[in-house]
């Protein structure tokens, strides 16, 4: 029974922490849930964030698994890994503190 703006801060605070697909699953519940268009199309966008981080942390895996440690940083991963790193909506960035993906919302800072 908690808001709903507290389901959306957790899974901003979980992307900050690194927990992708846990902060992504979160959205999709609250995206399915919402009956406002406007919260709804937010949450997309979100989710849309959170999957192109999921695609960054698959080429970071796979950069670490053929080169056996970690990318110093994500311009590493371009053009063998990714053809560019992702636009991201909303201001969201990603940050790279190996061996950690973590996507970040503006107003949470690093």
């Amino acid at each position: 029974d908690a808001p709903t703006w507290f389901a959306s801060l957790s899974s901003k605070l979980r992307a900050r922490g690194g927990q992708l697909a846990a902060g992504r699953d979160m959205l999709v519940v609250l995206y399915e849930n919402e009956e406002h268009e406007g919260v709804k199309e937010r949450y997309a966008k979100e989710i849309e964030n959170f999957d192109k981080a999921l695609m960054v942390q698959s080429a970071l895996d796979l950069y670490r698994q053929e080169h056996g440690e970690e990318a110093r940083s994500l311009e590493d991963l371009i053009p063998d890994y990714l053809a560019a790193l992702p636009n991201l909506h909303l201001g969201y960035v990603l940050h790279w503190e190996a061996p950690t993906l973590k996507l970040i919302y503006p107003e949470h800072g690093q």
